[in-house]
């Protein structure tokens, strides 16, 4: 037992039966809350996490009920009662936990269930430009103790936009996509330009002079017409643990990204590695001050959110191209607050809030490690940053000299892109003629499971041609990634069947669902090799 359950066993006889109840009841949550947290930390499965879920949703109802019946009883006086009250803060502090926890990885599951097929499909066709340029991990400490500017597109931008100008060649300026017209409009031409969305996010770059853009740092899977823009040098990263780190095997050594389900966290993440220290952010806000979304001069700045008397919003206001991209609704704009930039606290989303979550834990786990600054001036209080204004921090850090362009280069300068080239070539080779295995034997299991459906004898070589499917799936895990849906439903499916033929039924939704996924895969598997056929284009080499 606990120390917690104990404390409970040993108040029980003294308390209101109404107290005690709720305080059983609160224990069982908070553990169920450290389950779902030690979970998500070590790459949950997403049925685990959903039995959990399950389990945390019953336990609050019984929370809130007890709740209701204990309304009016007061705790015991003295140290019984302080005890008590410290008990119940520490469970409702670790209930907490396990409910961003869970919001986070169900959340992330449904990204990777919605777009993982776009993922893998462009990071496939992205594979001839990931051989020809760095990784992030080839520029890890390249800038350690150089200070680096983190411009985001919130709506306190505004404010302090020109002051950014000031850290032109004394710092790296890393921007979000989505901040880049904002930076161009006030002169400013960032260091570096972070995006890690699959979809289209070209109109970022509209009316921008993009060849005076240092670097575009790019998620694998982003769009492929990205690495046709007209910039200098490209970088890459894999953005999603679950879904692209295969790419850069037997390449270089994979370097993850602490992610954080946004460019902004993931800005961050690059940041550290290329070992800067001051990291400042600005534009950080995190929330919406007045319903605006983004600052005004950026791509997007007409993105208004209404919220509604439920605690409900929607953006109501943004431009067509931004609609595409992120058909917000009441899910994710689901009405949270955190505390203020300047004292109280500020609305924000159930996204917003994930991102403020992630700084907020990764400044207590940089804790002396590098200085971390929130010159946003607005938006959300990111407790473990020191927070002062943008003028205060470029009188303290824009001063010396920082040689952005030739760290770079000298990065570029020494990986081998025509080996990496040849080893992509023949890695894309293999992974065309396993994909092509992969159709003919789900068709197999397919063709086997009708048989047993008349015959159950067949079901001994159906169960062999399992094990060679399940094998080849096991060999390429993006292609598994791509079908967990398919997965979760055939297993539901088989459970609740009452008869063989509705376990088959289910068994062939899945054969299908992996051969049509497989065929899929042909198309941009071909247009890597084409691509990996083309000559390699001149890159600057280091002075």
């Amino acid at each position: 037992m606990s120390t917690s359950a104990t404390s409970v066993g040993s108040r029980s006889n003294a308390l209101p039966a109404a107290l005690t109840k709720l305080l059983v009841h609160l224990h069982e949550l908070a553990g169920v809350s450290d389950a779902i947290v030690d979970l998500v930390e070590s790459k949950p499965e997403m049925d685990l996490v959903k039995g959990l879920v399950r389990r945390s949703a019953e336990l609050h109802a019984n929370v809130a009920q007890a709740s209701h019946a204990a309304r009016g009883f007061p705790m015991p006086p003295g140290r019984d009662g302080a005890a008590l009250v410290a008990l119940v803060k520490d469970y409702n502090t670790r209930i907490q936990a396990g409910t961003q926890a869970k919001e986070m990885v169900l959340s992330y599951w449904k990204t990777v269930d919605a777009f993982a097929g776009q993922f893998v499909a462009h990071a496939i066709e992205n594979l001839a430009s990931i051989a020809a340029w760095p990784s992030v991990a080839a520029l890890r400490d390249a800038f350690r103790g150089q200070p680096a500017v983190l411009v985001s597109a919130g709506p306190s931008l505004d404010k302090n936009i020109e002051v950014i100008r000031r850290f032109k060649g004394k710092a790296l300026i890393v921007a979000a996509s989505h901040a880049l017209l904002a930076l161009h409009r006030a002169g400013i031409d960032p260091d570096m330009v972070v995006v890690i969305e699959a979809q289209d996010v070209r109109y970022h770059f509209e009316g921008v002079p993009v060849d005076r853009i240092g670097s575009l740092v790019l998620a694998a899977a982003v769009r492929p017409e990205l690495f046709a823009l007209p910039v200098e040098r490209f970088i890459t990263f894999a953005a999603n643990p679950m879904i692209d780190t295969w790419v850069y095997e037997g390449l270089e050594e994979h370097l993850p990204i602490r992610a954080g389900g946004s460019v902004s966290t993931v800005a961050f993440s690059v940041a550290t590695i290329l070992g800067c220290d001051p990291i400042i952010v600005v534009g950080q806000d995190l929330s919406f001050p007045d319903g605006r979304y983004y600052a005004a001069t950026t791509c997007d700045g007409d993105a208004r959110v209404a919220l509604t008397t439920d605690g409900t919003g929607r953006v109501v206001e943004a431009s067509e191209a931004y609609r595409k991209l992120e058909p917000e609704g009441p899910e994710n704009i689901f009405l949270r607050e955190v505390p203020g930039y300047h004292g109280g606290s500020v609305p924000t989303s159930f996204a917003l809030r994930r991102a403020w979550a992630w700084f907020v834990d990764e400044a207590k786990r940089q804790t002396g490690e590098r200085t971390l600054l929130n010159c946003t001036e607005g938006g959300a209080y990111i407790e473990g940053m020191e927070h002062v204004p943008l003028e205060q921090a470029a009188v303290r850090y824009a001063r010396d000299a920082v040689a952005v362009d030739a760290c770079v280069d000298r990065a570029v300068g020494a990986i081998d892109r025509e080996g990496r080239r040849t080893r992509m070539s023949e890695r894309v080779t293999d992974m065309g003629a396993r994909i092509d295995r992969t159709v003919d034997q789900a068709r197999q299991c397919r063709a086997l499971a009708e048989r047993a459906k008349r015959r159950p004898a067949q079901l001994a070589p159906l169960q062999a041609a399992e094990r060679d499917l399940t094998r080849s799936l096991e060999s390429m895990p993006f292609l598994s990634t791509m079908v967990q849906p398919e997965v979760r439903d055939a297993m539901a499916a088989g459970k609740k069947a009452t008869s063989v033929r509705e376990g088959l039924d289910a068994s062939i939704r899945l054969y299908d669902a992996v051969a049509r996924t497989a065929v899929a895969l042909r198309a941009p598997i071909e247009r890597a090799l084409e691509s990996l056929r083309q000559p390699i284009v001149a890159v600057p080499r280091p002075t």
